[in-house]
């Protein structure tokens, strides 16, 4: 397993991958300070750190699946156009194993990317509100954003491996995107991360609430999604002739 991580790490365009990051992550703080001024002006709406942090999550979501769509069809889906998957099988490792640290690295990387999320958001949150967020509201809601994350990312996962061309495993990371910032369901799975902080509540209220009912019925949604798609991954991937 070990040594299959390092080959998979060795793929990577480290440098691209990182500079795609920092430009998303950028662009959704972007967004967030014009969504956030616009409202200033027009919605008076308090001026507060925890209200700009939750404008930022909300568009770092569709920000979020976007990558992720991007990495996922790198990781997986460049394996049928190069035709490495026979290559890989040749090692002796099983096929699970193979898929497991691939999703390890996808995992790696949406974890990084979130980290980076919280750096710049607590710098630009400095400047539009003259305050940064509270360290632990902050890592209260990037965790209960990154599990509500974990359907999506199972998903996604999924499909970059049963969609062998990566242009159509991106162009659905771009559909995605778009569905979580123009649907309006609760039950949809890109619209957990939303709901599981909470963030209709925090908004009006200016208060967050600490694993509320919101967030173990929202969290226990995403990780029913996330482990049942996983072992219908699992199942798929062992049928599967390469």
């Amino acid at each position: 397993m070990n040594n299959l991580m390092k080959a998979e790490l060795f793929k990577l365009p480290k440098i691209h991958f990182v500079i795609a990051i920092v430009m998303a992550v950028m662009i959704a703080e972007i967004l967030a300070f014009v969504l956030y001024m616009y409202n200033m002006h027009f919605s008076n709406i308090e001026d507060s750190s925890l209200h700009y942090l939750i404008y930022g999550v909300t568009w770092f979501t569709p920000v979020f699946y976007l990558l992720y769509g991007m990495f996922s069809s790198k990781v997986i889906s460049t394996e049928y156009e190069n035709n490495m998957w026979s290559v890989l099988l040749v090692s002796q490792k099983s096929k699970n194993a193979i898929i497991c640290v691939k999703w390890m690295i996808l995992f790696i990387l949406m974890f990084l990317t979130t980290i980076i999320f919280m750096l710049l958001h607590t710098i630009t949150s400095i400047f539009v509100t003259d305050d940064s967020p509270q360290f632990i509201p902050l890592l209260y809601i990037m965790m209960a954003f990154f599990i509500g994350t974990l359907a999506m990312q199972s998903i996604q996962f999924f499909i970059a491996l049963i969609i062998e061309n990566r242009v159509y495993v991106m162009a659905l990371g771009i559909l995605f995107a778009l569905l979580s910032l123009l649907m309006s369901s609760n039950t949809m799975p890109f619209k957990i991360p939303e709901h599981i902080i909470n963030a209709k509540y925090i908004l009006d209220h200016q208060q967050l609430m600490f694993f509320d009912t919101s967030f173990f019925v929202y969290g226990g949604y995403s990780l029913i999604i996330f482990v049942l798609i996983l072992v219908v991954s699992s199942v798929y991937i062992k049928r599967k002739e390469f």
